[in-house]
């Protein structure tokens, strides 16, 4: 007579069959806690213009250029900057060529050459030289 197949015994993973549960904290009531002191008003530290911190070589009306060449990847290329009163210009493309620009209006004389300045500390970072 043949054997009937047994069926596999369905075993309980080792340890514990339920979580144990943690006692919980009763809630309380918070201390009252006292106000804090606010600190006394500063006065906001007046900001030297753009003009005051600039390194790069800016002039009102007069292109200031970057440039940077690769010659591992060939790569000649230019970026320039001109500050006109509220008005920032921007001029790129490569070396020999005209480029392409593109000009942004601002609030004031200040704000233009802050933001040209910032311009041209990113152009920095990304490896061009003022040229």
């Amino acid at each position: 007579m043949a054997k009937k197949a047994e069926k596999p015994v369905k075993r309980k993973p080792a340890g514990r069959s339920k979580p144990v549960k943690k006692p919980t904290k009763r809630a309380t009531k918070p201390a009252a806690r006292k106000p804090k002191a606010k600190p006394a008003a500063r006065k906001p530290k007046a900001k030297p213009s753009a003009h005051a911190e600039c390194k790069y070589k800016f002039t009102q009306g007069g292109w200031s250029t970057f440039q940077f060449e690769d010659d591992s990847v060939n790569s000649h290329k230019f970026w320039e900057v001109r500050v006109d009163g509220n008005a920032v210009t921007t001029r790129w493309g490569r070396i020999g060529t005209r480029g392409q620009e593109k000009s942004f209006a601002f609030a004031s004389k200040d704000a233009a050459m802050a933001e040209a300045v910032k311009k041209a500390g990113k152009k920095v970072k990304e490896g061009y030289e003022e040229a």
